[in-house]
């Protein structure tokens, strides 16, 4: 599939945000503190909307991008769009992946898709796959002044994991947001996220929440369906 790579990191990005972190014994006290802050918050939001950037510093500079997108959260369930016509959801039973370059969708049980999209795995590999601890109290990240924490893990993860050599969190000291996700890949590559915009509690239909060819029949007149086992 196609950009997999940047939508699992995406995908762990909200992962974060709406679900809660917990940690081991030998973890950073100081570190523990803000993000049981940080998760205790998300969690009693019901639903979230965030618009991003996303920005690629390759090894190989000519591979440098950068893309905007947004999310919508609910519960499980999920959406995000971004600006180079990508579209995936997650209604908890099913992920669609739109692809508006090429025309189609790629349609999936979301109890299939492993660690992609999974929101509750990928907590799960920073309760017990991470080492994390505090770097900067007070970070400054544009206006915000910022916890700075940092992951690496315990082990070398598997699939797309394998590639990640550390994460970089900066959350806001006040608001207790997070502003900035960082990841670095053993090839050099690094993926920074950008939280532009910010809103909780706003009213999401659940409609929202299903993949519709009829609201992309302008781009593309005739979507394929690719069914993936």
């Amino acid at each position: 599939m196609k950009n997999k790579y940047k939508l699992l990191i995406l995908s762990g990005l909200l992962s974060f945000l709406i679900i809660s972190l917990t940690s081991q014994t030998t973890q950073d006290p100081k570190a523990k503190t803000v993000l049981d802050a940080t998760s205790t918050k998300f969690s009693s939001f019901k639903t979230l909307k965030i618009a991003f950037k996303q920005t690629l510093k390759a090894t190989n500079t000519k591979n440098n991008a950068t893309t905007t997108g947004n999310a919508q959260i609910k519960g499980s369930k999920y959406k995000i769009t971004l600006g180079d016509g990508q579209v995936i959801i997650n209604n908890g039973v099913n992920i669609w992946h739109y692809i508006k370059s090429d025309c189609e969708v790629s349609v999936y049980a979301a109890s299939e898709a492993e660690d992609m999209f999974d929101i509750k795995k990928m907590v799960n590999k920073y309760k017990t796959g991470y080492k994390y601890w505090m770097v900067n109290e007070n970070e400054k990240v544009g206006t915000h002044t910022c916890y700075h924490i940092e992951m690496n893990p315990l082990k070398p993860g598997k699939g797309e994991d394998a590639q990640i050599t550390k994460i970089k969190i900066s959350i806001d000291k006040t608001t207790k947001q997070v502003v900035q996700w960082v990841i670095s890949e053993r090839n050099g590559n690094k993926y920074t996220f950008d939280i532009t915009t910010f809103e909780s509690n706003k009213t999401i239909d659940d409609n929202v929440f299903v993949f519709k060819k009829t609201d992309y029949k302008t781009a593309c007149p005739t979507i394929e369906t690719i069914q993936v086992d």
